[in-house]
């Protein structure tokens, strides 16, 4: 970026009492640089999980917006990359609810009715179980952590604790559970062929058990594949709240026509 432009967008930034002018640095020849900071009154995004906005808007006098969280969780995942890691993957967010995002070429693509990713609903068993979106069979129904957590008093950190110390029945629903989010998985690997990123809060429990789920899903892979595709997401809490404040971000800066 030119030196023209920097400064042109550094005094629309100002114009905007967005940036304001701190302190001079020091220096030993030549004139001293002066340190520009964000004016932090002026505009703040935070992104909120599972925040019961119907109750609260009227009580915060500012924009709402609403994100899909495995959409927003996805760009968080990109942000967080270096330039030379891939810039193409689906991002796989499982939690209480299940859904995807693929990312390509650094771009999220977006289906023609924003249906896109929502592998939740994809049928793996013919008359399954019963899913909340009101058919049988769903992966959401086998993969939703709720599916691991009832055997816990409904809490996934129990289950996971008692797996540890080799539970018998929490081995046996573990097994059949990564059975289960192999077929997911591997659906999405010969659907989109890029890597698969499992994040959402399943991604703060599974990093031992990698290798678990890479030889079930070698077993099913019409290809000779080893699994080596899948990467647990870098960032592994909150990371719906992070993408869903970066966006608004974005779109303000755009606003502020500093971004084109």
């Amino acid at each position: 970026m030119s030196l023209p432009t920097v400064s042109g967008h550094l005094a629309t930034l100002k114009a905007d009492n967005l940036i304001t002018d701190d302190e001079m640095f020091e220096s030993v020849m030549g004139r001293r640089a002066r340190a520009i900071r964000v004016n932090k009154d002026r505009f703040m995004s935070l992104g909120l999980e599972d925040y019961l906005f119907e109750n609260s808007q009227w009580e915060m006098d500012c924009p709402i917006k609403l994100f899909n969280s495995p959409k927003a969780a996805a760009i968080t995942e990109l942000t967080s990359k270096s330039q030379d890691e891939a810039s193409s993957f689906v991002y796989l967010w499982i939690g209480a609810n299940i859904g995807s995002s693929i990312i390509y070429e650094n771009r999220r693509l977006v289906g023609n009715h924003f249906r896109e990713g929502e592998i939740s609903h994809l049928p793996i068993v013919p008359d399954g179980k019963p899913h909340y979106c009101g058919k049988n069979g769903c992966f959401g129904a086998y993969c939703e952590l709720n599916e691991l957590a009832k055997h816990s008093n409904h809490d996934i950190a129990a289950f996971f604790s008692g797996l540890k110390d080799h539970k018998k029945d929490y081995e046996k629903a573990w097994d059949e559970y990564l059975r289960y989010l192999a077929m997911g998985i591997n659906s999405l690997r010969t659907l989109f062929d890029l890597d698969i990123v499992p994040g959402g809060d399943l991604a703060l429990y599974i990093e031992g058990y990698m290798d678990v789920l890479q030889e079930k899903i070698k077993e099913i892979s019409c290809f000779s594949e080893s699994g080596d595709y899948i990467h647990l997401a870098g960032v592994k809490q909150y990371a719906a709240s992070i993408g869903a404040a970066q966006q608004m971000n974005l779109e303000f800066l755009k606003g502020c026509d500093v971004l084109g």
